[in-house]
């Protein structure tokens, strides 16, 4: 097999090789991003249970 031939297998190597690094790239930050909207949304709702928490008492006091 001539030098040629060898470059173009190398090349083509080289190019699956780097579009499988930018899917996986992707893929990851995609995976992040998850993860960041949950924690989020994790924050949101115990922060919501400790005021639930704290004004609950007092109206369930009054109430009944």
């Amino acid at each position: 097999m001539s030098f040629l031939h060898w470059r173009a297998v190398a090349l083509a190597v080289w190019a699956l090789r780097d579009a499988m690094r930018w899917d996986i790239r992707n893929a990851t930050f995609e995976r992040a991003a998850t993860v960041r909207h949950r924690a989020v949304l994790f924050g949101v709702f115990a922060v919501i249970g400790l005021l639930l928490s704290g004004v609950a008492p007092a109206f369930v006091r009054q109430v009944f």
